[in-house]
């Protein structure tokens, strides 16, 4: 939304460089968007004042047409998708999802209303979903292993218990695999980079950023990821004295650096990237960059 308005505003592009706004009535009443993938189409959840909440679908960004949705949470994370279909968490905490981007079917991944759900993600197979115990539950003796708190699936109905990762804050995932960035509880002001194949397993892998720590019980992660299903793209000084580099991924093991090219004058560390199907756009307070790999 502007500065002006609670009416939020979604644009439109095939390239990267020419953009179509979109009219604000396209979604309704609504104050919130999020979209996401969902086969060849673009889901986008709106939800209004009331907390009412609609999905609305298209297949090529300019006609769009209103879904049967569950009531689901608008908020970041809650709504994934891939070349099968998309999941997303409703506000009952349940996990919905469509195989036709267009009816939804609900299933509930836990024994009760204790267990919190998010984020999610979906690479080109597979469904992930963390979960998170309250926080009563999370202090020194609590039984971590009593229940599962992260799951997978590769339909969104039938889902499977995962290994060695709960409570996750983010998740990137590429075409072969995930990765995350979370902050052990035993271990204050540290960081570990955990990574899986497949959603079913995870281990500690190698962070190319590595973190930065101010001390016991401080410290932050020395860049960011993010990802869309197909690529991982990570950015951040991996040394502090260094400037900011830009590393893509398919597994979250291993990492190619990007070399900036063209006209980049006013380039600044301050920008935020945005994966697109074709390239990478960058935005920033001094202007809007979009780059695309160069022919070999």
């Amino acid at each position: 939304a502007d500065a002006s308005s609670a009416t939020p505003m979604a644009w439109v592009s095939r390239d990267g460089a020419s953009w179509l706004r979109l009219p604000q009535a396209g979604f309704g009443n609504a104050t919130r968007l999020m979209a996401g993938r969902c086969r060849d189409q673009v889901l986008v959840v709106a939800g209004d004042a009331a907390g009412v909440t609609s999905i609305w679908r298209s297949g090529d960004g300019l006609a769009w047409h209103l879904t049967t949705a569950p009531n689901l949470q608008v908020k970041q994370g809650a709504l994934s998708g891939n070349a099968r279909g998309a999941i997303a968490i409703t506000s009952e905490g349940q996990i919905a999802s469509t195989t036709d981007c267009a009816s939804w079917q609900t299933v509930d991944l836990t024994n009760g209303p204790d267990v919190e759900l998010g984020p999610i993600a979906a690479s080109d197979g597979t469904y992930f979903v963390s979960g998170c115990a309250p926080l009563t539950d999370r202090g020194a003796g609590a039984d971590a292993t009593s229940a599962p708190t992260s799951w997978w699936s590769t339909d969104g109905q039938q889902w499977h218990a995962a290994a060695g990762a709960s409570c996750l804050t983010g998740l990137s995932a590429g075409g072969q695999g995930f990765v995350t960035e979370t902050r052990p509880q035993a271990t204050p002001g540290t960081v570990e980079f955990l990574g899986s194949a497949d959603g079913r397993n995870w281990s500690a892998y190698d962070d190319p950023l590595g973190y930065w720590s101010g001390g016991e019980g401080s410290g932050s992660a020395n860049g960011g990821f993010l990802g869309d299903g197909t690529r991982i793209l990570g950015y951040g000084t991996p040394i502090q004295s260094q400037v900011l580099g830009y590393w893509t991924s398919l597994d979250g093991r291993h990492w190619t650096e990007l070399h900036l090219s063209g006209d980049t004058s006013g380039f600044s560390d301050n920008v935020t990237p945005v994966l697109l199907r074709n390239g990478i756009l960058f935005l920033g307070p001094q202007g809007t960059w979009f780059g695309a790999a160069a022919p070999i």
